[in-house]
């Protein structure tokens, strides 16, 4: 599952009472901020209702650029909402522009932000996040040579921007400290009587009563050694994302010229080099004192070695041995302080982690498996595939008993998933006994937990999720050899928007590999084709989602 995105605090503001229509940068930030806390106050409830009142707080914040176009604030805080309403897909299911639109367009805003206040250090982490998660998205939607190169570019930026940020938080953090490292006891005490007797706090906000131009007072907090954690963290988990762009798949391999294989293999390095100088001069000092933090930073840094480990095992850095290695000692082994007993998301991130090992392990074979005697044998690998596949399991189920998991929904869409992957080690070509004998029960088991995941998504209003557990259940069910579920979500999805959908939610799986091309089932007749004879519209032209094997 995906990690949810940090903001750095946002500014905060002190309001006074404003007159009905807007006339000056303060009273549009104040009508702003109304429409915020009510878009906040419906958020759980009425998703629409709630993106309205976010729609008119951007709306009222760009009424006030247009009249102030030099106000930092209105801009800072119009790009930060267009922002939070992509990390909500309750609510960027509201607006009518598709989501890669959206974070394109609040991308945009932040840019326009960041002109405003080059070395503001909220604008640069907040621009780097909206880069990371457009980045995430093109990543996820696809997999073609523009994809990759515009996603890296775009998570490149935002390494520079954290950079950046971090930057000016340490000038700040060193300054604060030189400040107070100054400050005698009879200096401290004399300025707490000054403040006392002027009836000034240090915000600067005057209790002598307000002058009309005293409208609005920012309330700036101190830059601490958990801001810069913050910072330093989210650097991290960028380039965990930048290694899961880069991981090459099965075809882009296979395409490779001499010079793509040497550019990717230097990429890797570069990264490599760049964590090790992160985690060991600022990770480990701005840890230091935070032991409240520790599990999050030891998941941030053993997501990272995965995701490391894959992408050079992909790109042939590194043998199979030494991934699982690394995996391993990121996870499994006893001598990690690592512990998610009561972490559902970290519980969900180690799932992922182990599952991404076994599809790798199954898209990139070692080179050796195919020589007689080799010491990587098929039944090797499918004992080694249903090892972690069981442990990502028991992860995901772990998950899903606490009380505190969130998108309850997308675990038990994961657990579906790994069942399906243990389904598929009892066919051909690793053709696993062990899973041969739990076949029917694997099968079973995928649609129960896709059946609950569509049950649990509609109940929550998440649209998206509840068409793949329903999409998802039919073809585990056509995996079976029943073909009844299937043929229902046919008539029932028979517009040609509808077939898009269904055909982007399979294609997903057969690049996950819960599926391959023509689908094998545990039935005696080997292959069935999850179509049929049909064509899907929107699909490849002239290309039916399976073959017929006869």
């Amino acid at each position: 599952m995906p990690k949810a995105k940090q903001y750095l605090k946002v500014s905060q503001k002190k309001a006074k009472q404003r007159p009905r229509e807007p006339e000056s940068a303060d009273e549009f930030l104040a009508a702003g901020v109304e429409f915020e806390e009510a878009g906040e106050k419906w958020r759980a409830g009425d998703a629409a209702k709630s993106a309205r009142f976010f729609a008119r707080a951007i709306e009222n914040y760009e009424n006030g650029l247009q009249r102030f176009p030099a106000s930092f604030d209105l801009a800072y805080n119009k790009a930060r909402v267009q922002y939070e309403i992509t990390q909500h897909p309750r609510l960027s299911a509201q607006i009518p522009v598709l989501l890669v639109d959206q974070l394109r367009i609040a991308l945009e805003s932040h840019k326009i932000a960041l002109k405003l206040q080059q070395d503001n250090a909220d604008s640069l982490f907040n621009t780097a996040q909206v880069l990371t998660s457009l980045a995430e998205y093109l990543n996820d939607e696809g997999n073609s040579l523009e994809t990759v190169q515009e996603a890296s570019k775009l998570l490149e930026e935002a390494l520079e921007l954290f950079q950046r940020c971090l930057t000016v938080q340490e000038f700040q953090f060193s300054e604060t400290h030189a400040q107070i490292d100054m400050e005698t006891p009879e200096s401290q005490a004399t300025d707490f009587m000054k403040s006392d007797s002027s009836m000034e706090d240090v915000t600067g906000i005057s209790t002598s009563g307000p002058t009309e131009d005293e409208r609005w007072a920012s309330i700036v907090e101190p830059v601490t050694q958990d801001t810069l954690l913050d910072t330093a963290m989210a650097q991290l988990d960028t380039l965990n994302t930048l290694c899961t762009v880069l991981a090459p798949d099965v075809r882009a391999r296979a395409l490779w010229s001499d010079v793509e294989a040497t550019r990717l293999s230097r990429s890797l390095a570069w990264i490599e080099e760049y964590s090790s100088d992160l985690l060991k001069t600022k990770v480990s000092t701005y840890a230091v004192g935070s032991s409240e933090r520790l599990n999050e930073i030891l998941l941030g840094r053993a997501m990272f070695q995965c995701s490391l480990a894959d992408a050079s095992y992909r790109a042939r850095r590194i043998d199979l041995g030494t991934y699982e290695r690394e995996l391993v000692s990121a996870f499994i082994s006893e001598e990690t302080p690592l512990n998610l007993s009561n972490d559902p998301e970290g519980l969900c991130d180690k799932a992922e982690a182990l599952t991404t090992f076994c599809t790798s392990l199954n898209r990139f074979p070692p080179s050796d498996i195919s020589i007689p005697h080799s010491p990587t044998s098929l039944d090797q690998l499918g004992n080694l595939a249903w090892k972690y596949l069981t442990l990502a399991l028991e992860s995901l189920t772990a998950a899903s008993t606490l009380p505190t998991a969130r998108n309850r929904a997308k675990i038990q869409l994961a657990r579906g998933d790994v069942e399906m992957l243990r389904f598929r080690l009892s066919l051909h070509p690793l053709n696993l006994k062990l899973a041969q004998r739990s076949a029917d029960t694997l099968i079973r088991n995928a649609q129960v937990y896709y059946r609950g995941a569509a049950g649990l998504a509609k109940n929550a209003g998440l649209m998206g999720e509840e068409k793949e557990g329903i999409v998802k259940e039919s073809v585990a069910a056509l995996a079976g050899g029943e073909v009844g579920k299937w043929d229902d979500l046919m008539s029932k999805g028979a517009e040609k928007a509808e077939r898009q959908d269904l055909w982007k939610i399979i294609e997903e799986m057969l690049e996950d590999g819960l599926v391959d091309g023509a689908l094998q089932t545990g039935q005696s007749t080997g292959r069935v084709p999850l179509s049929g004879a049909m064509e899907f519209n929107g699909g490849p032209p002239g290309e039916s989602l399976v073959k017929e094997h006869t």
